[in-house]
């Protein structure tokens, strides 16, 4: 766990990782946005020696994040958390993911780099944090179980292209 494209985690740095393991693909999750901004001259790199070596970056991004725990926002409203905002819309989070995108505008289209919406899933119009059967997050930015369960079309999709080699 470390912010791609700075110290271990520069391209050469996860391109040896991959190597040492014997994989043909990493998989790449991050935060833009919320403090943390990846070194995109170095995510270029990436791109371009995963290329040159025929290894597979699945870049999976952008991702919602709440400003406290979303299952304590649903059923402690009490205290400072009780006026947080849980609900924002898709909107939103890609106005303030413009570097992101701007860094996909530029490698898409590489081969062996793969881009993947994660705000299709929770974030076709307006966030979604919970539905009928359960909440999808168990803190301000990780998944539940049951959150999760409705990535796996695209867990699927990454393991597809893996294997498809």
């Amino acid at each position: 766990s470390c912010v791609p494209g700075s110290g271990p985690c520069r391209s050469d740095g996860i391109l040896n990782a991959v190597r040492e393991a014997g994989s043909t693909d990493v998989i790449i999750h991050g935060l833009w946005g919320r403090g943390v901004e990846y070194d995109v001259d170095e995510l270029t790199r990436l791109a371009e020696m995963a290329e040159s070596e025929g290894i597979n970056v699945h870049f999976i991004d952008p991702i919602p994040i709440y400003p406290a725990g979303v299952p304590r926002l649903l059923f402690n409203l009490e205290g400072p958390e009780a006026s947080a905002p849980f609900r924002t819309s898709r909107a939103s989070i890609e106005s303030e993911r413009v570097r992101y995108y701007t860094f996909r505008g530029t490698v898409e289209g590489t081969p062996h780099v793969y881009f993947y919406d994660s705000l299709s899933v929770l974030c076709p119009d307006l966030c979604e944090v919970s539905g009928f059967q359960g909440v999808y997050y168990h803190d301000d930015m990780h998944l539940s179980n049951l959150g999760a369960s409705l990535y796996r079309p695209m867990g699927d999709l990454i393991v597809e292209r893996a294997l498809d080699r």
